[in-house]
């Protein structure tokens, strides 16, 4: 399925609102992240969570460990986590052996916690040529627990100005 937004702006917010629907939802995404996360979480009635990952050192690397302890503290209430590769503000890009990693460990939180989504956020997919998609590794389970935020203004036609933006989902 394709929502198309208003930008990438429209489409966050759009995947969002399909997640949170009481303050008990918790939507998680790594430290540093794009502000918009917090403040639509805040602004939809959810409850926003950043995950401290890495050090400046490795870019901020996250890790299947801060996968697992995520779910661990916060269960079946993480309804939401938010990965943007490339990262903004940093640009960092996921290695291959880390987009494997990760999905392998996200395919399985999904086991025990069937009920959230994976949003991410390729909006700058396609500046720079290291960017590695957890999608490449998902299961057809995860894929289908994936929101997808894409955006012409920025790395898939480099249109700043150009507010097309869309989400692709599974059923």
């Amino acid at each position: 399925h394709i929502c198309v937004t208003n930008g990438a702006v429209g489409a966050v917010y759009t995947s969002l609102a399909i997640q949170i629907s009481c303050p008990k939802d918790i939507v998680v995404s790594p430290l540093p992240c794009y502000g918009l996360y917090n403040s639509d979480t805040n602004l939809l009635g959810g409850t926003f969570v950043s995950l401290e990952v890495g050090t400046p050192d490795d870019g901020f690397a996250l890790t299947p460990t801060n996968i697992r302890d995520a779910f661990k503290k916060y269960g079946e209430k993480l309804r939401c986590l938010i990965l943007c590769c490339p990262n903004n503000p940093t640009g960092r890009c996921l290695s291959d052996a880390e987009a494997k990693l990760l999905a392998k460990e996200l395919d399985e939180q999904l086991k025990v916690f069937p009920d959230f989504s994976l949003l991410l956020d390729e909006v700058y997919t396609g500046i720079g040529s290291s960017h590695n998609s957890i999608l490449k590794y998902a299961s057809q389970k995860l894929q289908k627990s994936c929101l997808i935020t894409v955006s012409a203004s920025k790395g898939l036609g480099g249109a700043p100005g150009a507010r097309a933006g869309f989400v692709a989902a599974a059923d």
